[in-house]
């Protein structure tokens, strides 16, 4: 492209040049008083296969079915927007551990799988840590709290 050709000398490494940037993270807290974080804004995906709009879709509905009556009535409370977690945090937990590598066929060839996720308990809530799933490392953040 010969108009791009005075900014050739800009890049000095292959790194340079890169269009996408794949991160696979989770939040910690996916509500908020008032907002609810679903699909890539809860947990972000790897774009390959399509797995990241299924998910989105499915926490959708999920949040559609939970929080229908609460809406309706006015009356969502941050119990109502916990659920919504509660019910999808699981799937998405498993779907970033499949997604994340060859390391998860070691694992289930060798029977041995420490990285396979499991149901968040409460102790998980007050986490800010990083832990590994069979690939590449999580960053578990959480939302600001408003007063």
């Amino acid at each position: 492209m010969p108009f791009l050709g005075d900014r050739v000398a800009l890049l000095e490494h292959w790194d340079d040049i890169k269009l996408l940037t794949v991160v696979v993270d989770r939040l910690e807290r996916w509500w908020a008083p008032g907002l609810l974080c679903i699909g890539d804004a809860a947990h972000a995906m790897s774009p390959v296969g399509g797995v990241g709009i299924n998910l989105a879709v499915q926490d959708a509905v999920a949040a559609a079915n939970l929080l229908f009556a609460p809406l309706r009535l006015g009356t969502v409370t941050g119990d109502d927007l916990q659920l919504v977690q509660q019910r999808r945090e699981f799937p998405a937990r498993v779907t970033q551990w499949l997604r994340c590598g060859s390391s998860r066929l070691r694992c289930l060839t060798s029977g041995r799988c420490a990285g396979w996720p499991r149901r968040p308990s409460a102790s998980d809530s007050s986490s800010t840590s990083h832990r590994s799933i069979g690939g590449p490392r999580l960053a578990r953040v959480s939302l600001p709290t408003h007063r």
